[in-house]
């Protein structure tokens, strides 16, 4: 599981202006629109290679592309209120494709991109998203 965290300029003062509970409404769009990014990445198939072995869509397919979904859920942990953007898919064999801790050498070199490489690469719209929104509310 990849985990990304920011740090937003301006949800201090976000907190401030409508506490906690306004705040999380507030920045719930950013965070789901965040997850929805890194899924709909996670989606996009690699090239195939020429004079590859590996054969993408056999009878046993999942359809790893279509599966990844983005949302967000509201947690109390410890006493405090969150929001969490949560990525993910239900096809079995998606670790082996697209974790960065258990990718098979075989899917990095056919080009798969991983959970956190996609994170990373998205970090900057992600962070926009935010900024964007916050700025929004606090003009």
């Amino acid at each position: 599981m990849a985990l990304i965290t920011l740090e937003i300029e301006g949800a201090e003062a976000l907190l401030r202006k409508f506490g906690v509970l306004g705040s999380l409404d507030i920045l719930e769009d950013p965070v789901k629109r965040g997850a929805l990014l890194i899924a709909a990445a996670l989606a996009v198939y690699p090239n195939e290679k020429e004079n590859s072995s590996y054969v993408r869509g056999g009878p046993k397919s999942q359809k790893l592309g279509a599966t990844w979904l983005g949302s967000t859920e509201r947690t109390r942990r410890d006493g405090s209120d969150s929001i969490l953007g949560i990525v993910g898919t239900n096809v079995t064999y998606a670790p082996w494709v697209q974790s960065e801790r258990f990718q098979t050498a075989m899917h990095r070199e056919t080009g798969w991109k991983t959970d956190q490489a996609v994170a990373q690469e998205k970090r900057a719209e992600i962070m926009r998203n935010f900024e964007n929104q916050i700025a929004n509310y606090l003009d």
